[in-house]
Formats: structure tokens, C-alpha cells, sequence
């Protein structure tokens, strides 16, 4: 009997021409060097070791204790924001009300366990995904590794309260179930997402209007109605700020830095697993990574490419430094695009 070869991801290379190849790895090679400019012009925020380190974090805990002693989430955050001299203008500086209601309720115990498992989902549905396309567990498993190894914060309880590892471990889940044919679960852990987290709205559109283009009218329906009901959430969210703050309250200094390619290049180094290196060889990594999903030839790769790269080009418009951790939204599936290395640069090689 004849012996059964596995197969290997396509990539989008093969096949492909001697002279373009060699262009190829030009550009690749002059993008990883490049990048170790912005990556000595960045200043890195250092990683929170406790709660009392970090504003936010205790400014969240702080809210979630009032509402374990009855009070209404918006009083109490106005009421703390507004004693620890935060912005309460414009609205959205206000966070969306489910994770504190889900950590409230929970307990910090058991919201752990429950985020430890969306993302232990996010792990197992990726090594599927992966598995069929490599068709070699090793393959497979070095890949869902390196999705876990970029949030290591979900182990530390005080980190519990970050709206980004909970909206960012089910925007993965999401990508990880995604099947045209079987959709509904990647829509539901999408719109829980949504619903912790307004920077999910991107994500989300890109996901309905990628259906309305294969014509599948069905689901992309249901990512309208979804991006609808979010809509009238966050407006319901606006009004019961604004009827709680006053003028005198402090307003946000604003979030467009466009601060280019090196605080995009920043915002992933410091939420993946790439932070253990200097900042000089994680930026050119960073590169490969990007490269290695743009490379994979299958609508599941072009699919998280955009979304890489769409947050991507948001955190060079939008981000400041200190709010580096939105990144933890997509960054730890960067790490993740390593592996299709294996497929497209021996095939670039070979040309």
C-alpha cells in the first residue's frame, strides 16, 4: 500500500518566477532591517506587576467593590473616575458596563477561570484549524503555542479586569471557528466580544461585509443586526453618562497621535510573546509574522491578515503609548503567523 505523504498549506508563492522570488526576499530583508528603526525610536511602557501599579487596574477593582455593595455600575464608575481625576468626556471614556456585571457576579475567581477558558477555546480551535491544513500535530501545536505564549497576563489575577485579554480571547476564538458553512458560533463569540469592548466594531464589520461579498445574505445579516444592536447599546451607554457628568469634569486628551508605523510596530511587540526579546530582534520577527499570514493562500489567512493589518493601521492613527494594551485585542495571533513560514519560504527559496 502506497505510503500516505502529508500535505502542506498552500502558500501564495508557489510556483512562482525566479526574479520575482528575488524580489520577494528583498523586500522582506529591507523591511526587517528597516524596523529596527522605529523599534530604537519607541519608548516601552514596563508590564504592570500588581494591581497597585497599575491606575487602571485598581480604578476597575475599585468599581466592580461598589457594585458588590449595591450601588448601579455608572454612579459608581462617574463616582471614581471623577475622585481619581479621570476623563469622564468624551463618553466612551467610560467603559461599557458587561465585563464589570460578569466580574461583579462571578466573583474574581471564577471570572479568572471562565477568561483562562475562553482562551484555552481560542487555543484548542486554532490547533484544529490547524491541523487539518498541516495534517502534522508538531506543526499544529507550535502554532497554538505560540498563540498561548502571547497572553501570559490571563494566569495573574489582577489582570482580570483588562477588557482587551477578554474581547481580544474571543475575537480569536471567533477567527478559530470560522467556517462559511458554520458560522454561528464565530458570530456569537464576535458579538460577546462587541459587547465588552467597542474596539471589536472593525472586526466586526469586516467579518459581515466579507460575507455580503461571497454573497452569503444570511450571515451577513447577522453581522448588520449585530453591528445595529451595538449601535443602540452604546447609545444607551452615552446617555447614562452624560446624564451623570458636568462640564467640569475632566475630558480625555485625545487618542489621534498618528504616531506611525513604530507605535503600530510597539503596540505588537508589547503584547506578544516578542517582548522577551531586545526590541531590535522582536520588530524584524514581527515582520515575519505579519509576512507568514499574508503569505498563507486560504481565506482564513487572507481573513486574519486584514485584521491584523487593519488594527494595525488603527494603532498608527489612534494609539497613544499609554494605551499600548489594545493591542491585546489581535496581537497575540501574531505570533501564530511564524509558522506559515514553513510553507512560503521554501517555496520562495525554491523559485
Amino acid at each position: 500500500m502506497a505510503q500516505i505523504i502529508p500535505t502542506l498549506p498552500r502558500s501564495h508563492f508557489r510556483n512562482l518566477d525566479k526574479w520575482p522570488a528575488r524580489l520577494i526576499l528583498l523586500l522582506l530583508a529591507f523591511a526587517m532591517v528597516a524596523s529596527i528603526v522605529p523599534a530604537r525610536q519607541t519608548t516601552q511602557i514596563p508590564p504592570a506587576t500588581s494591581a497597585q501599579e497599575d491606575g487602571d487596574l485598581v480604578l476597575y477593582q475599585a468599581i466592580i467593590h461598589r457594585m458588590r455593595g449595591g450601588q448601579g455600575y455608572y454612579p459608581a464608575a462617574i463616582q471614581e473616575q471623577r475622585a481619581r481625576h479621570y476623563p469622564l468626556r468624551p463618553f466612551v471614556t467610560v467603559r461599557l458596563p458587561t465585563l464589570a456585571f460578569v466580574i461583579a457576579s462571578l466573583g474574581d475567581g471564577a471570572a479568572k477561570a471562565l477568561l483562562m477558558l475562553i482562551w484555552a477555546a481560542a487555543l484548542l480551535a486554532w490547533r484544529a484549524r490547524l491541523l487539518r491544513q498541516f495534517h502534522l500535530p508538531i506543526w499544529a501545536t507550535i502554532g497554538a503555542l505560540a498563540l498561548f505564549s502571547s497572553v501570559g497576563p490571563i494566569a495573574k489575577t489582577h489582570y482580570v479586569t483588562v477588557h482587551e485579554l477578554w474581547a481580544g480571547g474571543l475575537l480569536t476564538l471567533s477567527l478559530g471557528l470560522y467556517r462559511p458553512d458554520r458560522w454561528l458560533p464565530s458570530f456569537i463569540a464576535a458579538t460577546l466580544a462587541l459587547a465588552l469592548r467597542e474596539h471589536i466594531l472593525p472586526f466586526v464589520l469586516l467579518m459581515g461585509t466579507c460575507a455580503m461579498l461571497h454573497r452569503r445574505w444570511r450571515e451577513g445579516l447577522a453581522w448588520a443586526a449585530a453591528v445595529i444592536g451595538f449601535l443602540l447599546l452604546l447609545y444607551g451607554h452615552m446617555l447614562h453618562v452624560t446624564a451623570l457628568s458636568v462640564a467640569a469634569d475632566n475630558a480625555s486628551p485625545g487618542w489621534m497621535q498618528f504616531g506611525g508605523i513604530g507605535n503600530m510596530m510597539s503596540y505588537f511587540y508589547q503584547s506578544s510573546w516578542l517582548r522577551i526579546l531586545p526590541d531590535a530582534w522582536s520588530y524584524p520577527f514581527i515582520v515575519l509574522s505579519i509576512f507568514g499570514w499574508l503569505s498563507w493562500h486560504h481565506p482564513l489567512g487572507q481573513r486574519t491578515s486584514l485584521t491584523l493589518l487593519g488594527y494595525g493601521m488603527m494603532f498608527a492613527i489612534i494609539g497613544r503609548p499609554d494605551t499600548f494594551y489594545w493591542s491585546f485585542l489581535v496581537g497575540p495571533l501574531l505570533g501564530m503567523g511564524m509558522v506559515f513560514l514553513r510553507i512560503s519560504l521554501p517555496d520562495i527559496v525554491g523559485a
